[in-house]
């Protein structure tokens, strides 16, 4: 959600002299992207690759207490959600934007090679000589040929009930884990025409699959490690399952199963009866882990926003963490203000991020703060709010953020705007919290107003809050101390940002954008709409919006006559755009996998 703050940093995102929409066509140029969720990893040979956002990352983890960066990739279409290594490839799954084959043969430089397109969305893979066998989501199984890895090949495919979503392969078969479908067992005898020979179902819905010697074990999302018999693949057997909230991988050495989860941390069972596996260690970790791989006496986890995590596993049963590799982020919204960009990362807190050079963006400062949302800018001071709390800081130096004082809220937050002496929070079910912040030291919450519906985001105007909760609210906030409702437009969807220009709202309502007349604030009058199918995080250029949609990327609208908004261009990124800050000709959005782009803004004659 891009959150706008007061009066003069709205005006930030509006630029000067921009030419009259119509006179000229918008374009947006990929300048540059930092950061991204590490979601997947692999080890091939004494090389780590580690998937982070839309990039692949080499890495030496020969001290594994200090992992060191070889290199990375440039930007992919879309953020790396699984990958193998095999001779000197990495192929890796893209979801939409299918398997992507990048050659890692100068380790310093890796670069895509080729690219094939899924049948629908390629969400794991699995290599097997020159045979790469995708889980295609609702498509089944993808086989393809890298014998010219230039130029890859679908030879086979097969469809299956569920939702393919990982794939294993041993000999001539092909282990499935198909969602709803449960274990899908596929021979792969003749890759050109794979033929499904056995089925297994889990409790309902298999995200992950490896196979050990004579069983496999899957990770069912529905809280669940499953071990099946597949000492006859026709005729898969379960043995016995361990209670497991949202596991996503599981890797086995010897007795030992290591299941990395979404939320719990890293398990620790043993798996020496199959019928009775037992939990024997949790290793916790941040926010659980999403892909886990094992090099010698090494276990490596794609830590999602907290990057790459080095355990040794010296004593198997209590892994212990030797070393990090952390450049990734999970975009949720970005402030910018001169060469300096806040990225706001839900699952860590705020990125420091200087961008005087926008095409070699640089991390330079992090402050942590858990389920990171909303951040207002005023002077030195940043106003972070997070799961519960609203954190002042001191940003004199960036590269080290000091917290000055805490405020204690009562729910999780969503937004923060601030104005003098008062910081302005959104609570989603609680409502407007207003935070006295005159002692920096001590903010204290002095006002509470309740709302209808889901509060999401806010923009203030002289005297005046515009919220976003189940339509919009408007609110005098003349007196901080007794907020007052003098205005509502009523909606039963779930907003998504808010933007004010002069008496100009524009509104995400849902997954339609609307544009309002506030010269009444008492009575918002709409002037008119645009369906976009998605909520959309907005700023403006100009006539024009310039929109984060959650699966498209960014959207340009006209938006110069408001009864008739119309699509001029977009630019994909790779997961969610969910914030949008322009500065200058430079567009800034803050991506959830994606990290944080960086786009140009070009005017072009019309024809």
């Amino acid at each position: 959600m891009s959150k706008r703050f007061v009066a003069a940093v709205v005006t930030v995102g509006i630029l000067v002299g921009v030419s009259v929409a119509g006179s000229a066509r918008p374009r947006l140029e990929f300048v540059s992207q930092l950061g991204g969720t590490a979601l997947a990893v692999d080890v091939l040979g004494d090389l780590v690759v580690l998937g982070e956002g839309p990039r692949l990352v080499t890495l030496d983890i020969s001290d594994p207490a200090n992992p060191v960066e070889i290199g990375r990739s440039a930007a992919l279409p879309n953020h790396i959600v699984d990958l193998a290594a095999t001779g000197g490839y990495v192929v890796a799954a893209a979801d939409l934007y299918g398997l992507r084959i990048l050659s890692v043969e100068d380790p310093a430089h890796p670069i895509e090679v080729g690219a094939i397109g899924p049948r629908d969305s390629a969400l794991g893979v699995f290599v097997a000589g020159n045979i790469v066998y995708i889980a295609d989501r609702y498509a089944g199984v993808t086989v393809v040929s890298l014998e010219d890895a230039a130029d890859p090949q679908i030879i086979g495919s097969i469809d299956l009930p569920g939702r393919a979503g990982s794939v294993f392969v041993t000999g001539d078969t092909a282990y499935v884990a198909d969602g709803p479908g449960g274990l899908r067992v596929v021979s792969v005898a003749d890759p050109r025409n794979p033929v499904e020979i056995g089925s297994c179902e889990t409790l309902g819905d298999a995200v992950a699959v490896t196979i050990d010697g004579a069983y496999a074990y899957i990770a069912d999302q529905y809280d669940a490690m499953e071990i099946v018999s597949v000492a006859d693949p026709a005729h898969p057997v379960l043995m016995g399952r361990l209670s497991v909230e949202r596991p996503t991988d599981i890797v086995v050495v010897g007795e030992l199963a290591y299941i990395a989860t979404q939320w719990s941390g890293i398990l620790v069972a043993t798996v020496a009866d199959k019928e009775q596996p037992v939990e024997l260690a949790c290793v916790d970790r941040p926010r659980g882990g999403q892909s886990l791989a094992v090099a010698g006496g090494l276990l490596l986890v794609a830590d999602q926003a907290y990057g790459l995590s080095v355990l040794s596993l010296a004593d198997p049963e209590a892994p212990t963490e030797t070393g990090t590799f952390d450049t990734a982020s999970y975009g949720e919204d970005v402030v910018v203000s001169d060469d300096l960009a806040y990225l706001i990362d839900f699952q860590e807190g705020v990125h420091v991020i200087s961008v005087a050079e926008p095409a070699r963006p640089e991390a330079i400062g992090f402050f942590p703060l858990v389920e990171a949302t909303g951040f207002a800018l005023a002077g030195s001071l940043g106003y972070l709010c997070g799961f519960d709390a609203l954190a002042i800081l001191d940003l004199s130096d960036p590269t080290r953020p000091v917290e000055l004082g805490r405020a204690e809220l009562p729910e999780q937050t969503t937004a923060v705007a601030v104005d003098e002496e008062y910081a302005y929070v959104l609570c989603p079910y609680k409502g407007l919290q207003v935070v006295s912040i005159a002692v920096q030291t001590e903010p204290v919450v002095i006002a509470t107003l309740p709302l209808e519906g889901y509060a999401t985001d806010l923009v203030l105007s002289d005297d005046r809050a515009y919220i976003a909760s189940g339509g919009i609210h408007v609110v005098s906030i003349a007196d901080p101390r007794q907020p007052e409702l003098i205005g509502r437009y009523e909606s039963e969807q779930i907003s998504k940002s808010l933007l004010l220009n002069g008496d100009r709202l524009y509104f995400g309502d849902g997954s339609v954008l609307r544009t309002f007349s506030v010269e009444d604030p008492s009575e918002p009058v709409e002037l008119g709409h645009r369906v976009l199918g998605l909520g959309a995080a907005i700023g403006l250029h100009g006539a024009y919006g310039v929109l984060g949609l959650e699966w498209r990327g960014v959207v340009v609208l006209d938006l110069s006559d408001p009864s008739n908004p119309f699509e001029i261009t977009s630019l994909d990124t790779a997961d969610r755009a969910a914030g949008i800050e322009i500065a200058g000709d430079l567009v800034y959005v803050a991506d959830h996998h994606g990290g944080m782009y960086i786009l140009r803004w070009v005017e072009m004659e019309s024809p």
